[in-house]
């Protein structure tokens, strides 16, 4: 399944904005047509600045790797900001993603929702974004498990079971709160319960 992009606004003479596929964007990655390490993403059809991390997200984000890295099967690797091609105009960078196989499988392309088994996205002011049109955006594109760490209210936002259409959503949204453990799923395969209070900063005190 892709994702449509939305109809952009008229331009000012009364036309619309051009909008890039995700081949050119690949394109002009290549050709350095967007300078190395520009912190922009492909959303929608239109190159998208991405948010800077404050320390509660990165700190979250280490201790997600650092808690996900032992523990992950073999057949399975951890893209932390990676490209994910959602469709013809859309390749965001989560902040990461469970993918299938090894790092040297993607030389060539980037993974796509089927190559995928879970997209992690941690927020602190980006939460109503998280969890209003990139969560439509991931269940129109199939990825199969999305969470949100919620760093607001200490919790984690845990969907399943895309649907697509008209108004895409998942059929499954479990919240899990810091004295829970989350399940951790891949394939259908039960790998792991982890407990939400050690992928959250601590608190203050």
């Amino acid at each position: 399944m892709s994702v449509a992009p939305s109809s952009p606004p008229a331009g000012a003479r009364g036309g619309r904005p051009y909008l890039i596929t995700a081949e050119d964007y690949a394109r002009m990655i290549e050709c350095g047509a967007i300078p190395e390490g520009r912190r922009v993403e492909l959303w929608e059809g239109q190159l998208v600045e991405k948010m800077t991390k404050n320390p509660p997200r990165s700190t979250a984000l280490k201790k997600i790797l650092a808690a996900l890295f032992p523990i992950i099967p073999p057949g399975w690797h951890l893209a932390p900001e990676c490209p994910l091609h959602l469709g013809p105009h859309s390749v965001p960078e989560p902040d990461l993603t469970i993918v299938r196989g090894g790092p040297d499988d993607y030389l060539d392309r980037d993974p796509t929702p089927a190559d995928v088994s879970l997209v992690i996205e941690v927020a602190d002011t980006s939460v109503a974004k998280d969890l209003g049109r990139m969560r439509s955006a991931y269940a129109a594109g199939g990825v199969v498990a999305y969470w949100v760490v919620n760093l607001r209210t200490r919790t984690i936002e845990a969907h399943a079971d895309p649907i697509g259409g008209d108004k895409p959503e998942y059929r499954s949204i479990r919240s899990f709160g810091d004295c829970e453990a989350i399940p951790l799923t891949l394939d259908g395969r039960a790998i792991a319960e982890l407990p939400v209070a050690s992928l959250l900063p601590a608190v203050a005190g």
